[in-house]
């Protein structure tokens, strides 16, 4: 815990002595913002995209809705996954005005899971509450997909690649991995293309 600077939340037991305090209580996380549960669906083929936002980020996530997020629908109109959901995923505000500019945003997008109690954890941490609200509230998911902000995703090849998984397995490797890129290698890259 103090390698990743979490500080321990009071009053919480340790499970087993030897392993010390659980810094995660999942039974306790609450939601300030909430979209709706999941409709029950029969297929399985189905993937949520999370995208870890902080709550002052409105740009980054208005450029989200003006670019990739709408690839979540044409997913949904093409078939190729049973499901596909989408929310954006917030810690608490640090003052009363970002939370009131983001009870406002929630009301009119309804694309925002605010968690109530999180603390200052680096954006990793949140895959408990993310993995808690799914289960609580879309336990027919079969995929995670968690994602930052400041991130593109092809949603398209996304759904494909859920979509490949059921039909042809994809040898234990469960997990997608990229990095954020580079602004200076992405222009020396592009130079060294045109040369």
């Amino acid at each position: 815990m103090s390698r990743m600077r979490i500080i321990p939340k009071p009053n919480i037991q340790p499970l087993v002595p030897q392993y010390g305090t659980v810094f995660h209580d999942v039974t306790s996380i609450r939601y300030s913002l909430t979209i709706p549960s999941c409709k029950n669906s029969a297929d399985s083929r189905s993937v949520f995209i999370a995208v870890v936002s902080a709550p002052e980020n409105f740009q980054n996530r208005e450029k989200i809705r003006q670019t990739w997020k709408n690839h979540v629908n044409l997913v949904k109109r093409n078939g190729v996954l049973g499901k596909i959901e989408f929310a954006f995923v917030l810690g608490p505000a640090k003052n009363s005005s970002t939370q009131i500019s983001n009870v406002e945003e929630s009301t009119k997008y309804k694309d925002i899971i605010q968690i109530s109690d999180m603390e200052e954890f680096p954006s990793y941490m949140t895959m408990p509450e993310i993995i808690n609200w799914i289960y609580s509230r879309c336990p027919q998911i079969e995929f995670l997909f968690k994602v930052e902000d400041d991130m593109y995703v092809n949603v398209h090849k996304l759904a494909y690649y859920v979509r490949d998984f059921y039909q042809f397995g994809n040898n234990a490797n469960m997990a997608i991995y990229s990095q954020k890129v580079d602004e200076s290698i992405n222009q020396q890259n592009k130079r060294s293309m045109h040369a």
